[in-house]
């Protein structure tokens, strides 16, 4: 089927109908990419084959380059024309096609594999690798990956993390079936091998190489004191207040380190207009007293409740909630957090924990 596309199509897609570079919506809601994005794709693949001709690929790539122009929206078009110019030698412009997709697709570990692939210097290309090895994947997408990786751990002389990986490759490979090559069984053997125990720190050292990874790719990163204001669980999204009182948003994968009303040090690009923040890395503050009057107060005062039950205590809105076995009169003192309410347009303090006091 792809010897007939590529003898039938040869880079001539005028067949195509309007309807087909439209994305359609699956009964089930789901968004589908176009017929013609997925045809461009599928010739791209083809041209990658050994046998096909520099010139044959330089053809394409015009084309390619015209269709971006005409479809930004065909975000994996970038991709493809980036691994066809790696394939003809042209590693630098490979780069400046990648970077504007990295930016969609952080996440993603075939990108800054590409990208690590594209690099001449040995030294950003090892903290692309460490950079891809960090991202979620199955163990057996990231079977390439991961050998390579292995390879360039050794010749760093980084024995420890190296073997770990072996131990990972081997571990995929017998669960699947998969051949284990020649090479990975001879490594068993050498010296460095047998004297060396797999570290259980892996992420730790390739963390070590995300900021050298991101700088050379081009991101242009800040770091953001940010309060925790919701998590949600299901759709895995994190939403927070600036010290700026700007609001924002992330999405995570896998599980978290902090809760809600956490107070957390990001590094982010810009917010989107959205508030919508591409968060790198993040850490959470344990010197929580330093954003006392930023992001929390504490208050105390007396209570008096109004009909529906809340009351306002030292400027901070105490929900019925907490309110429900005090009676009015009664001195209470606790923490609030900051708040904003979208009926006044304000900002505020919500009280989330509450304690009685004497006298």
């Amino acid at each position: 089927q792809e010897v007939q596309l590529r003898v039938e199509v040869d880079g001539n897609f005028d067949f195509l109908t309007d309807a087909d570079y439209k994305p359609f919506i699956t009964t089930d809601g789901q968004k589908v990419l176009s017929l013609a994005e997925r045809a461009f794709m599928a010739y791209s693949k083809i041209l990658l084959q050994p046998d096909t001709t520099t010139a044959d690929i330089e053809k394409w790539i015009t084309k390619l380059d015209l269709i971006i122009s005409q479809h930004p929206d065909y975000i994996y078009l970038p991709y493809f024309k980036a691994k066809l110019l790696i394939r003809i030698g042209q590693n630098e412009l490979a780069i400046k096609a990648l970077k504007p997709f990295l930016k969609l697709k952080t996440s993603d570990f075939w990108v800054w594999e590409l990208l690590g692939d594209a690099t001449a210097d040995d030294k950003k290309q090892f903290a692309f690798y460490c950079k891809a090895m960090l991202c979620h994947a199955k163990d057996e997408m990231k079977i390439a990956l991961r050998e390579k990786m292995m390879d360039e751990l050794i010749e760093y002389q980084q024995h420890s993390e190296a073997k770990a990986e072996w131990q990972k490759i081997v571990d995929t490979r017998t669960n699947n079936g998969w051949t284990i090559p020649q090479k990975i069984i001879d490594i068993e053997h050498e010296n460095w091998f047998v004297s060396c125990k797999p570290t259980k720190q892996i992420d730790s050292f390739y963390k070590q190489y995300s900021a050298e990874a991101e700088a050379s790719a081009g991101f242009e990163l800040k770091t953001i004191d940010v309060f925790i204001t919701h998590i949600n669980t299901e759709k895995k999204v994190v939403n927070f207040v600036t010290s700026n009182e700007q609001l924002g948003f992330f999405k995570f994968k896998g599980k978290l380190n902090f809760g809600c009303h956490s107070v957390l040090t990001i590094e982010t690009e810009d917010l989107a207009d959205n508030g919508f923040a591409k968060v790198m890395r993040w850490q959470m503050r344990t010197d929580t007293e330093n954003f006392e009057g930023v992001f929390f107060v504490h208050f105390a005062g007396v209570v008096h409740k109004s009909k529906s039950g809340f009351a306002i205590v030292d400027r901070v809105f105490v929900p019925a909630t907490c309110l429900q076995s005090i009676s009015n009169g009664t001195i209470i003192a606790g923490v609030a957090v900051k708040s904003y309410d979208r009926s006044k347009e304000r900002w505020g303090w919500t009280a989330i924990d509450v304690q009685l006091q004497n006298g």
